[in-house]
């Protein structure tokens, strides 16, 4: 056992924390991304992580494709689906408010969930979500490293990082990081607003299904993307997302990696001493936590 501010937690369930705040981290970055880059909050990230995630268990489920091959064509077809947003809902409405784009995005992510529900009928029921391959590694006794937290560990903190050296080392990336602030600063570097507008949002979807498929085998997330709560896959990470994202003050890389790990093991300690048959708490505390944040970003920003 580890004593944590006062709390003991077991070394496994340290561990689940911080493989579950990785995952959030990343899901996070795509969220940040749009917002650097365009301004706009996009509601429709959770769904269009369950869109890939659905694409990836029809893939392997129906199609007997291995796990790797799934996982590409399922991070493919989630980009395309953000550029395909973007260009159709987001580009049409690029200079209008930036609250007629969050409704947009809110009713993008409805297109989405439409979408999974008729083209992608067959999952519907089914076990859990499979892992990348079937591994154990016991470093001690009280702690146990399965496939889904290696893979995790492996890929999260490698994604987060490129997405980091992407936008502060190469030319496009300063163009991203300007184009919302200034447009015509993104324009000096060769790189229409619009056009960083599309890469940005197939980059997002490609994170959104990337994380939506690495957290589904570890966190109760069956075949018919839902939880054993009863919640939906978009609703239980678009609640965290917000949270790690305001956390990062919008804007910072490595900050959404921190807050993701420490949300992901806050969570992880609640969980651990609320009754399974009142998990949903869990959720009112991070809805709790969200408005907090607000609040408190509100007010630095006053006194600043």
């Amino acid at each position: 056992m580890i004593e944590l501010l006062g709390i003991e937690i077991s070394q496994q369930a340290l561990l689940i924390g911080i493989v579950t705040g990785l995952a959030y981290s990343a899901f996070a970055a795509g969220f940040v991304l749009i917002y650097r880059s365009t301004g706009v909050l996009n509601f429709a990230h959770g769904e269009m992580g369950a869109f890939g995630l659905a694409v990836f268990v029809l893939l392997i489920a129906n199609y007997g494709l291995n796990w790797w091959l799934a996982f590409v064509l399922a991070i493919a077809s989630c980009a395309a689906a953000g550029a395909v947003a973007e260009l159709i809902v987001v580009r049409r409405l690029f200079d209008s408010p930036r609250l007629v784009l969050l409704i947009a995005t809110i009713g993008i992510g409805q297109i989405l969930l439409v979408a999974r529900t008729l083209w992608i009928p067959d999952i519907t029921t089914g076990g859990p979500v499979p892992t990348a391959f079937t591994t154990l590694w016991e470093p001690t006794n009280d702690l146990r490293l399965q496939a889904r937290e290696i893979t995790v560990l492996l890929v999260v903190p490698a994604i987060v990082a490129a997405l980091g050296l992407f936008l502060t080392r190469t030319r496009f990336g300063l163009a991203v990081r300007a184009s919302a602030s200034n447009p015509d600063t993104a324009r000096v570097f060769g790189t229409s607003p619009r056009r960083v507008s599309t890469i940005v949002w197939a980059i997002s979807g490609a994170f959104a299904a990337t994380t939506a498929i690495l957290i589904a085998p570890f966190s109760g997330v069956q075949a018919a993307l839902v939880d054993d709560t009863g919640q939906t896959l978009a609703e239980v990470l678009l609640l965290r997302v917000l949270i790690v994202s305001l956390l990062a003050r919008m804007r910072s890389i490595p900050g959404v990696l921190v807050s993701g790990i420490g949300v992901g093991v806050i969570e992880t300690i609640v969980k651990g001493n609320v009754a399974t048959t009142n998990q949903t708490i869990v959720d009112v505390f991070m809805l709790i936590a969200v408005l907090v944040v607000v609040l408190w970003l509100a007010r630095s920003q006053r006194e600043a």
